[in-house]
């Protein structure tokens, strides 16, 4: 029987009703067992205990009498012997216990190593993927940025939509690699900028000897006066990776690289100067560095004259402007700005209708090909590319403080969103990115329970989708 923690913290079993009511309601359910009883008499046979699972879930092919049909309930010896025998699934299965560990086995990254060898010869992307970044890291073997690029290669062959990326960095990072000992500046830029990034890769495998190199790469550079060290030695010293942190240090670093015109420092200082969080605030000072970094076609700069035109924030506000930096950036191919740079079109013209329709839609399926959920369920909300999709009297649906031209549903929508994200949804979703109809179900879950804002903020949503139609 289902168990429920009543108001004094006591357990007690529970009708199928009274579970049912309590999933509904939100209820914590803390455990559930199956219970096999015969048909005729209803003489207990057998219980399961349903083994409950970290998100809170429960494994039914874990436990029960699933779990005990279907189960897999060979021991260690048994699964190794099945591996060696060609058996994939219990390679992978074997390959990713010796990484993280259970409560039976240790990690043991050689191991590891062992079965996603097997299985990248066997041509698994996802084998290759991962062995490239035991390469990389040294986990489990000596680092080695040439097999590294080896194994990315393979899993790129194989359709591995994120190897390309990684090829592209442990190419470079070899090349500078014979580079580094004769002491060649912009090698040592090069490969500090790789390790620094493959920091946040194999979280089992620790960040700590990845900074440390960095850092100490990133010094060395930066002391022959290299844009790409001093912009590499920055970020260590504004994040502590690898050397305690030190935003006055990281600052002259910034200010060093973009005296020498080093277009990603430019942007960085520039970003200072316009949130005036540590520099006293100079928005005009901000975008000077900014376009500077902009017209050497530095992406984030691009997009941050993209969004101050947008606004008119430090500039006069210029959508055409906007627009035309948005364009550039989005080029670079991140979802996220496509995303942004897509909804640039959609703001209305004097006619009533969208800037750029194709445009918008064009963006919007680029972001969405590279798996933008927020693109693709704008790329799919009918009432937008009606042709006549605004109302004469959309100024009354909550369009106050939106940039001159923007749809009525933006607001209500972008407020939904925050309001969702505020509330949990974020943690609902595990940080996964959430759809429009994850941010409406959240916002009416959270009416529903009491929350006069997200009700509003429904009703206006609601209205502004209906001044559309």
């Amino acid at each position: 029987m289902p168990t429920m923690t009543d108001e004094n913290g006591m357990e007690r079993e529970i009708s199928q009703e009274e579970f049912m009511e309590a999933l509904a309601s939100g209820g914590k359910i803390t455990g559930i067992q199956q219970v096999i009883t015969d048909k005729e008499t209803g003489e207990e046979l057998q219980k399961f205990d349903i083994p409950v699972a970290e998100d809170g879930s429960f494994d039914l092919f874990g436990g029960g009498l699933f779990g005990e049909l279907f189960g897999d309930h060979r021991d260690l010896e048994e699964k190794i012997a099945d591996a060696e025998d060609g058996d994939e699934d219990t390679m992978r299965e074997l390959a990713n216990l010796y990484l993280n560990g259970d409560e039976e086995v240790d990690p043991d990254p050689k191991r590891a190593v062992y079965w996603f060898t097997k299985l990248a010869e066997l041509d698994n992307s996802d084998a290759q993927f991962n062995l490239g970044l035991h390469y990389a890291k040294g986990h489990g073997v000596e680092r080695d940025f040439s097999k590294a690029a080896y194994w990315m290669e393979r899993a790129a062959g194989n359709g591995d939509s994120d190897a390309p990326a990684l090829l592209e960095k442990y190419n470079k990072a070899a090349a500078a690699l014979g580079k580094v000992a004769y002491g060649d500046a912009q090698a040592q830029a090069d490969l500090a900028g790789v390790l620094m990034g493959l920091a946040g890769s194999l979280a089992q495998a620790g960040t700590g000897r990845d900074y440390e190199e960095a850092f100490t790469l990133a010094e060395k550079s930066a002391a022959q006066n290299n844009g790409d060290g001093l912009w590499a030695l920055a970020l260590a010293y504004q994040h502590g990776r690898g050397v305690a942190r030190n935003m006055e240090k990281a600052v002259d670093c910034y200010r060093r690289g973009a005296e020498l015109g080093h277009a990603p420092s430019q942007h960085s200082l520039g970003c200072f100067y316009m949130r005036g969080d540590f520099l006293e605030e100079n928005k005009s000072l901000a975008v000077e560095l900014c376009r500077k970094s902009a017209e050497q076609g530095y992406a984030l700069a691009e997009f941050f004259m993209a969004k101050v035109y947008e606004t008119g924030d430090g500039v006069g506000e210029n959508l055409d402007q906007a627009l035309m930096w948005g364009e550039k950036a989005a080029e670079h191919g991140t979802p996220d700005v496509q995303y942004e740079v897509a909804k640039l079109y959609t703001y209305t013209g004097e006619d009533g209708k969208m800037i750029d329709a194709d445009r918008a839609r064009y963006w919007l399926s680029k972001a969405a090909e590279r798996g933008h959920q927020m693109a693709y369920q704008m790329l799919n909300f009918a009432p937008m590319w009606q042709e006549n999709n605004n109302n004469p009297d959309e100024d009354e649906v909550c369009t106050d403080d939106l940039p001159d031209g923007a749809p009525a549903w933006m607001k209500p929508m972008m407020r939904l969103t925050d309001l969702a994200l505020e509330n949990g949804l974020a943690l609902a979703l595990e940080g996964a990115e959430p759809s429009l109809d994850d941010v409406v179900s959240f916002a009416q879950f959270l009416a529903e329970n009491g929350n006069e804002e997200a009700a509003a903020a429904l009703d206006d949503f609601f209205a502004a989708v209906e001044n559309m139609e």
